[in-house]
């Protein structure tokens, strides 16, 4: 039997570190109350400034509830996740609106 995750909830953030140290992320989905914008993944120990490239990112639209396709082995963080909203997709630059909730499953 695997073991069980760690359910994540967080809300109005412009980037948050949601694990320190590695872990596998198993699920995210939430709601973009704002503009569209891009939710960044980066595997990092430290937040990310602008100018970095993610590891993972995808467009939300505006009032919209989303989610990320996740193999079912998850995907992998070896130095800890950060989870940011950007106003690109290639790069992060800050200014993503914080109107958005996001709901996961970590297992570290």
């Amino acid at each position: 039997m695997a073991a069980a995750g760690r359910k994540l909830t967080f809300i109005g953030i412009d980037h948050m570190q949601i694990v320190k140290g590695s872990g596998i992320l198993l699920s995210l989905f939430g709601h973009n109350k704002g503009s569209a914008q891009f939710v960044q993944l980066f595997d990092v120990a430290a937040a990310p400034s602008n100018g970095d490239e993610p590891l993972y990112a995808f467009k939300i639209a505006a009032n919209d509830n989303f989610s990320v396709i996740v193999p079912l082995s998850g995907i992998n963080f070896s130095y800890g996740l950060y989870v940011a909203l950007s106003s690109t997709q290639g790069f992060y630059t800050a200014g993503g609106s914080k109107d958005v909730t996001f709901l996961g499953t970590l297992r570290a």
